[in-house]
């Protein structure tokens, strides 16, 4: 049995490793499905992805209290989202599906990453060609407390953030 995970990214991946699907979702151990038939409604958004050969699928995510009780929804079409996405991860990661080709083509999630490691995955392969396709429907519910939500992660939110834009060859706006 493998040893304690160093982080999320090293855990994805670790996932990815051994996984046999054809489409790859993550969910944090706070998150679910918003209902029973969430996989259900989003395959035909699927086959539309494998059809338009787009290889993210990313659904709007309903946010909860550790209560269950409604914070807000979110999720915006790509359309709109992709006019600053190289400013800001402005798309839902949590529930979203990406095709096994596209970690393939283009790596795994960087390890470096404590927060923004989603961010970086998808400048990286957004940059190189992969195209997302949005689902206009909640399928996932987020609870907040995560580690991106942590008031005190907010300075290595940061710092990850102005990072993955580097690396990916984005002009970070600095820092004030």
């Amino acid at each position: 049995m493998p040893g304690p995970d160093n982080g999320i990214y090293e855990a994805f991946n670790k996932g990815l490793r051994v996984a046999t699907g054809e489409w790859i979702c993550f969910l944090g151990s706070d998150d679910q499905f918003s209902h029973d038939r969430a996989i259900e409604d989003i395959l035909p958004y699927l086959e539309r992805a494998g059809d338009e050969e787009k290889k993210y699928v990313y659904p709007m995510v309903q946010y909860v209290r550790s209560d269950g009780s409604e914070i807000e929804v979110t999720g915006i079409n790509w359309e709109k989202a992709s006019k600053s996405f190289h400013k800001a991860m402005n798309i839902n990661h949590c529930g979203a599906f990406t095709h096994k080709s596209a970690f393939a083509s283009h790596g795994f999630f960087n390890e470096t990453f404590k927060i923004a490691g989603d961010y970086e995955f998808l400048l990286r392969i957004f940059k190189n060609g992969c195209q997302p396709l949005f689902v206009p429907l909640v399928l996932v519910k987020m609870q907040t407390g995560g580690i991106s939500n942590r008031l005190n992660n907010r300075s290595i939110m940061a710092h990850e953030v102005r990072l993955a834009l580097k690396i990916n060859g984005y002009n970070p706006l600095p820092l004030r």
